[in-house]
Formats: C-alpha cells, structure tokens, sequence
C-alpha cells in the first residue's frame, strides 16, 4: 500500500517559505493588505483568472 500525501499549494508555499520576522504584526498586517491590492490590480491590467485549479500526481521515494 503506498503512502498518500496530498497538500495545497497554500500549504506548500506557506511551509516553503516560512521564516521568523522581527517586523511588528502592523507592520505585516498592511505588508500583506499592500501585496493583496498590488496582486489584485496586475490580476486586472492583465486579465488574469483570479484562481485557477492545479494539480499533480506523482511519486517519490514510495509516496504518492
């Protein structure tokens, strides 16, 4: 029986590249509204579908 692993790609990039921040959580907080208006706008000026379903299966040391 093969092992199953199956993670978002939220889960992914969150894990990938998560670190410690000195920053106080103002700080982040509007770092984060800032990045999600900025995000929005290019999604806009381009045309860009808003979210778009990826997946993939494959295999690696045993694990599915």
């Amino acid at each position: 029986m093969k092992k199953v692993i199956q993670a978002s790609v939220r889960d992914i990039t969150d894990f990938v590249y998560s670190e410690g921040d000195i920053l106080p959580f103002m700080v982040q907080k509007n770092n984060l509204r800032d990045g999600t208006l900025i995000h929005q706008e290019v999604q806009r000026s381009i045309s860009a579908e808003n979210e778009v379903f990826v997946k993939y299966d494959g295999e690696f040391n045993g694990y599915d």
